[in-house]
C-alpha cells in the first residue's frame, strides 16, 4: 500500500534528517518506528502527508501509495488524499483543535470539507465515531469546547476525526505520549480495535518500545535518520544483536528482575 524507496529528507543546508529510508506497509499491518527524539521517525510520516515543517524537503527517493507517486501529485490530489485514504493523528491532538469553537462544529466542518452532505448527517456521523472511541455522552461532547475535556478525551476526539473516513493508512505520531498510563492503555486498545474493524494499516511513531512491542507486527529501530534494526517483535525483543536495540531494551523499567516489554 505505502512504499518508501530510499527516501532522503533535508532541512535547509543541514545534514539529512532522514537518509535512504525504505519501508513498505501492507494492508491491515501495524508498523512501529522507534527511536529517541530527533532520529527522523516523525519526519518519515510527515513526508507522506507533505507536511514537513521549516522548509523540509524530499531530496532523494520516492514515496508511493497504491502504486502512485505522492511526489507527483497535484494540490487537488493532495487535498483528496489527506484525511481520506491517508489520515494522521498528532502527538497532542487537543492542541490542533480550535479552543473557541465547539467539538461538534469542528467535526462537522471537517467531515463536510471531505464529503458533501448535510450538517445534520455530518453531526450524527461525528457523534457515532466518538462513541466508537469509547466516549460516553457523545452528544454532550459534540456541544463541548476543547478546554472542557480532559487530555485523554481530546486525544480520542483527534483519533475519531482521523478514523471517520475509514482511512487505508493511519499515521500516528506519538498518539499517547502526553497521557497517563491508564488512558494510554485504553487508547492503544481502541486503536487496535479500529484496525481490526476497518482493516486500516497503522504507522506508529513512538519512543516507547513497550508500546511498539504490544501493538506492532513489525518494528523499525532508528537513529540519526537511519534504520539500524528491523524485524517482527520476536526478533527485536529476543534475537536482535543490534547494540542500539539492546540499549533501548535495557532502558525499559523492570520490577523484581522482570522487564515489562
Amino acid at each position: 500500500m505505502l512504499r518508501y524507496d530510499n527516501v532522503t529528507v533535508a532541512y535547509g543546508n543541514g545534514a539529512p534528517a532522514l537518509s535512504d529510508f525504505s519501508l513498505e506497509v501492507f494492508k491491515g499491518e501495524i508498523v512501529a518506528l522507534v527511536g529517541e527524539s530527533g532520529c527522523g521517525k516523525t519526519t518519515a510520516i510527515r513526508a507522506v502527508m507533505g507536511l514537513l515543517p521549516g522548509g523540509g524537503r524530499i531530496v532523494g527517493g520516492d514515496i508511493s501509495f497504491e502504486g502512485q507517486s505522492l511526489l507527483e501529485m497535484s494540490l487537488t490530489e493532495w487535498r483528496a488524499l489527506r484525511g481520506g485514504p491517508i489520515s494522521m493523528i498528532f502527538q497532542d491532538s487537543g492542541s490542533m483543535l480550535n479552543p473557541i469553537r465547539s467539538i461538534g462544529s469542528q467535526f462537522v466542518e471537517y467531515i463536510r470539507a471531505h464529503e458533501p452532505g448535510s450538517k445534520k448527517g455530518a453531526w450524527e456521523r461525528g457523534r457515532t465515531m466518538l462513541e466508537r472511541m469509547g466516549l460516553p455522552h457523545s452528544e454532550t461532547i459534540m456541544k463541548s469546547y476543547p478546554f472542557q475535556l480532559s487530555g485523554g478525551m481530546r486525544q480520542r476526539v483527534g483519533i475519531a476525526m482521523g478514523m471517520v473516513f475509514r482511512p487505508r493508512i493511519l499515521l500516528a505520531d506519538e498518539p499517547t505520549s502526553a497521557l497517563d498510563v491508564t488512558t494510554q492503555s485504553q487508547i492503544v486498545r481502541q486503536m487496535m480495535a479500529l484496525r481490526d474493524e476497518y482493516d486500516t494499516a497503522i504507522v506508529l511513531v513512538t519512543h516507547n518500545l513497550g508500546m511498539a512491542a504490544y501493538m506492532a507486527d513489525r518494528i523499525f529501530v532508528m537513529i540519526d535518520g537511519k534504520v539500524v534494526d528491523a524485524g517482527d517483535r520476536e526478533h527485536i525483543l529476543r534475537h536482535s544483536d543490534a547494540p542500539y536495540t539492546r540499549e533501548l531494551l535495557e532502558a525499559v523499567p523492570s520490577m523484581r528482575g522482570r522487564r515489562y516489554v
